[in-house]
């Protein structure tokens, strides 16, 4: 599958690679585990740092990023997209993102993420470090 989802720090912050090319499908079907991991979570608000360093092509209409259900979830806390190039993707990104009231950054480097969302939470361990 070309969208992976795991824990950087469980219950708290969420991996997200997107891998490859993309399509809506493959968006659908995401939406489905990112919900179940930010469903277990034990924190009132839960991080996803988006990477996109692997990604290839991907819709490029607002709808199949409004179709994603996580992005209206309770628990979301910052979504960091991580060295999106692609201007109109970043304008897509960026619409949906005002459209479901996200909390939203675009960092050039998975460090870039980690160190805005331990500046914006002071829940997060200082100690943390991005495995990449």
């Amino acid at each position: 599958m070309p969208l992976e989802f795991h824990w950087l720090l469980e219950g708290q912050i969420i991996l997200h690679h997107n891998i490859g090319d993309i399509t809506e499908d493959d968006m659908l079907q995401g939406d489905d585990p990112l919900n179940r991991l930010l469903d277990a979570a034990t924190s009132p608000l839960v991080h996803v740092i988006v990477l996109t360093a692997q990604q290839g092509k991907m819709p490029k209409s607002v709808s199949s990023f409004t179709q994603a259900s996580w992005t209206r979830h309770p628990r979301l806390g910052w979504t960091v997209i991580v060295g999106l190039q692609d201007p109109i993707l970043r304008f897509i990104a960026s619409t949906a993102g005002q459209i479901f009231k996200m909390r939203m950054k675009f960092v050039e480097t998975p460090q870039d993420a980690l160190t805005f969302l331990q500046y914006v939470d002071s829940t997060l361990p200082q100690t943390l470090t991005m495995p990449i």
